[in-house]
């Protein structure tokens, strides 16, 4: 697994977000989960919808920004 990213880019992958808040310990503590949880969030390469402001604002504060489409979210057309 190779990292790709970008500065001021929003991240579009599980793996980096987690990498991004900590590692999947952090995330698990952090939405208050399992570290098993976490680690299937990362290898389904996406994150359930019950987390995504705890880890969007969690984000947010470190100037890092997500694709909401990890969360399944439906993204808003330009």
């Amino acid at each position: 697994y190779v990292s790709l990213m970008v500065p001021n880019q929003p991240l579009s992958m599980a793996a980096d977000v987690i990498d991004a808040l900590g590692g999947v310990s952090a995330v698990a503590e952090l939405t208050q989960t399992s570290y098993r949880a976490a680690h299937n969030w990362k290898q389904r390469g996406q994150f359930p919808a019950k987390v995504h402001l705890v880890m969007v604002n969690a984000l947010h504060l470190k100037g890092i920004y997500a694709a909401p489409s990890l969360w399944g979210m439906v993204e808003a057309a330009e």
